[in-house]
């Protein structure tokens, strides 16, 4: 059984081609919501409305504690958010390098960035990240959101 603990999130800090996994270890809590449209398919030949699965949508939420504005990973953070940058995260069950690792990668832009620094507490940043394209050469390749296995 897996438990959330053992979960990764990773951004890529090389290319989508020559990906080099850098672990975000300051995010606490991670989530993947995802979810598919429907498309109506109904047809007068049955009592049933008929649907089948459209466009999918989601991204990557995730907590991280906040430390100091100097850290690598939180300055490309706020550059995804910042500047509309895409950032390649991934997040899988186990450490990337392991063979057999699952789990699911994206480019995206940071969409949620709160800035929340409670008087008893530590500053945790709730962070929501969506997919975006991402043109990686030319001509243009684009590269969707995708489930992955490590190989």
């Amino acid at each position: 059984m897996s438990v959330g603990k053992n979960w990764k999130i990773y951004r890529n800090t090389g290319t989508h081609d020559v990906p080099v996994w850098s672990e975000l270890k300051r995010a606490r809590d991670v989530s993947v919501p995802l979810s598919k449209g429907q498309a109506e398919v109904t047809r007068r030949e049955y009592d049933w409305e008929l649907f089948r699965g459209a466009l999918k949508s989601g991204g990557i939420e995730f907590d991280y504690v906040y430390h100091s504005s100097t850290e690598t990973e939180f300055a490309a953070l706020l550059d995804s958010f910042a500047n509309d940058t895409p950032i390649q995260l991934a997040v899988v069950d186990q450490d990337i390098a392991t063979t057999g690792a699952w789990g699911f990668k994206s480019w995206c832009e940071v969409g949620d960035l709160p800035l929340d620094a409670p008087i008893k507490e530590g500053t945790v940043l709730k962070l929501k990240a969506f997919p975006t394209d991402r043109d990686d050469a030319t001509p243009a390749v684009t590269h969707g959101p995708e489930f992955i296995t490590t190989a």
